[in-house]
């Protein structure tokens, strides 16, 4: 098949600081610390976690994502950090998908796997583009692939993660 189009530019004048503080209310002190000094990450259609839709989205969110500072030349840094931002937004488009909330009390969410493919060098203090897909859900669980792409539309890196998501 042909290669796909390349991605749209990062939003020049957007900030996503507020999401970011949206997304790592909750969290621990060291993953908040990350989501917010460490990595830049701009989402093209932001979710308010603590005000979600009311209709389901589609099954689709994109963000362009970087880290806040330059990273030393190895590669294993720069594919260290891409895994670790290979997490952002899998289980939530799947809950997005169904109008659902991290912080609904009745419900279960956890990762139950996730797997990650690298097709290419990659840095992770350049921005990427993380488009991920809701690809299934049923039995209370939802699965979802997210790629990343370079600013030339090169596709770098392929995440799959199986989230748990039921009511308790």
């Amino acid at each position: 098949p042909p290669p796909p189009p390349p991605p749209p530019p990062p939003p020049p004048f957007f900030n996503d600081t507020a999401t970011t503080e949206i997304y790592t209310e909750d969290a621990s002190s060291a993953a908040s610390d990350v989501y917010k000094r460490q990595l830049d990450i701009r989402v093209v259609n932001p979710i308010d976690w603590r005000a979600p839709e009311r209709e389901p989205r589609a099954p689709v969110l994109q963000s362009w994502m970087r880290t806040t500072g330059p990273l030393p030349a190895d590669p294993a840094i720069h594919q260290a950090v891409l895994a670790y931002m290979s997490d952002a937004f899998l289980i939530d488009v799947c809950l997005a998908t169904r109008a659902q909330t991290f912080w609904d009390d009745s419900l279960q969410v956890a990762s139950l796997d996730h797997a990650l493919w690298f097709h290419a060098d990659v840095r992770a203090d350049e921005w990427l583009y993380h488009e991920v897909h809701t690809e299934a859900m049923s039995g209370g669980r939802g699965l979802a692939r997210g790629n990343f792409y370079t600013r030339d539309g090169l596709l770098v890196a392929t995440a799959v993660q199986q989230g748990l998501m039921r009511f308790r």
